[in-house]
């Protein structure tokens, strides 16, 4: 919508005319000419006022360019957010940054969902401005859950001895249910609309956005037969990015994973099971990218000098390195990555002398 407040009540005619004829946001206006405005309203406003909106519009939303020192001072001032996962934390050079994409993908059962349940409560424990808002699209959400999980892990002790309570901590939390990418685009718009017009205090302090899973409204879309889902799947990137970088919140997605194939000699997972969902093109669109899979051994008989050889990927472009790691096995160390939930995934480290999880 046209915020008044923004543009000057001395557009009000313009816009009230414009909202007449479905026309209520800039991007709306900026796809029409002023013949087809006009020629549609019901009461015409001057074109000079029109033409003198538009350019607001125009100015408001233009491209404006930084210079080097800019882009290297945000970068330096910029405090990644916890995943609440220290380790996780080291492969992703210090956390999820503000204005990126991360990813975590894996097969079902791995933890994906827990750790962004405990990226939200790290977030919103460590800041009392910190808001989170959680996008759910498969129906995994449960508040039970992350209360339990607030309450009972000893990761958050400051937190509960400074006063917070589950009450606290779910007011700064929303959960936004999307079962479709246009739901979900339009959670994202209205984030991005929010912000602009400062309608609430919650996305003012918005600081994370987790979506989880990027699969479950994507994979149905990915055809051989059409390209428009990819073009879908393109366009939620770019608002994502855009919403990311423009307001400084970081965004983590969660993923699924396919079968690989171990006979593709030229593939990064030549030698495993299975392989990040969505396919090649969305591989680009994060910015760092995280595939676990399940061990495939008891947690006790891990040892960080006689342990099995395992594998673990991961890839980024941040700091304009763009591949995936060479595949090399490591001897790793295995640390419980949720010591409540056995059922759930052990983490592989390359850090056998990293603190605890």
């Amino acid at each position: 919508m046209f915020d008044l407040n923004v543009y000057g009540y001395e557009h009000e005619r313009v816009i009230k005319a414009l909202n007449g004829i479905g026309i209520r946001t800039e991007t709306d206006l900026l796809f029409v000419t002023d013949e087809i405005v006009l020629s549609q309203v019901k009461f015409y406003p001057p074109r000079a006022q029109l033409e003198a909106f538009r350019a607001q519009v125009v100015r408001r939303l233009r491209a404006v360019p930084k210079t080097g020192l800019n882009i290297l001072n945000e970068k330096e001032n910029c405090q990644p957010l916890s995943t609440g996962c220290f380790a996780i934390d080291k492969l992703f050079s210090g956390g999820m940054y503000p204005g990126e994409v991360s990813e975590i993908s894996g097969p079902t059962a791995t933890g994906k969902t827990q750790l962004a349940f405990f990226a939200a409560i790290t977030t919103i424990t460590s800041s009392p401005d910190n808001n989170v808002l959680f996008i759910d699209t498969s129906n995994c959400f449960s508040a039970q859950r992350v209360s339990s999980l607030f309450l009972n892990s000893d990761r958050f002790v400051n937190a509960r001895d400074s006063g917070m309570d589950e009450v606290d901590l779910m007011e700064k939390l929303r959960v936004s249910h999307c079962f479709d990418i246009y739901a979900v685009m339009d959670a994202i718009q209205a984030v991005a609309d929010s912000i602009a017009q400062e309608r609430e205090v919650f996305y003012s302090n918005l600081r994370l956005i987790i979506i989880d899973s990027i699969t479950a409204i994507l994979s149905s879309l990915l055809t051989i037969s059409t390209s428009q889902g990819h073009s879908l799947m393109l366009g939620l990137s770019r608002m994502l990015h855009t919403v990311a970088k423009k307001h400084q919140i970081a965004v983590l997605v969660i993923n699924s994973a396919v079968r690989a194939h171990p006979n593709n000699s030229m593939s990064a997972f030549s030698s495993t099971m299975t392989k990040p969902a969505l396919g090649l093109t969305w591989t680009y669109l994060p910015k760092v990218q995280l595939h676990i899979t399940h061990c495939p051994h008891e947690f006790s008989e891990f040892e960080a000098d006689e342990g099995p050889k395992l594998q673990e990927y991961i890839y980024t472009n941040r700091d304009g390195m763009s591949k995936w790691a060479d595949g090399a096995s490591y001897i790793l160390e295995a640390r419980k990555f949720l010591r409540h939930e056995q059922r759930f995934q052990y983490i592989l480290l390359k850090y056998p002398n990293s603190e605890e999880i």
